[in-house]
């Protein structure tokens, strides 16, 4: 993924992001979890963070928000 692209999702996502109650991101990828962590506080949903290992935790998490 290049900064462009990750813009792009942004720009495209951010409107969109108050129709979800919870935003599950997945990854091993260290500035990713670190973006997640600075930028998830700014969010309007509740943001987590799953390591690849816990995908499936992932999904629950995300299902039983209801």
């Amino acid at each position: 993924m290049t900064p462009g692209a990750m813009w792009d999702d942004v720009k495209v996502g951010l409107p969109a992001i108050t129709h979800f109650k919870r935003v599950a991101v997945v990854t091993d990828i260290d500035w990713i979890g670190k973006a997640t962590h600075l930028f998830g506080v700014l969010m309007p949903v509740e943001v987590r963070l799953f390591s690849l290992a816990d995908g499936q935790k992932a999904r629950e998490w995300i299902a039983s928000a209801g």
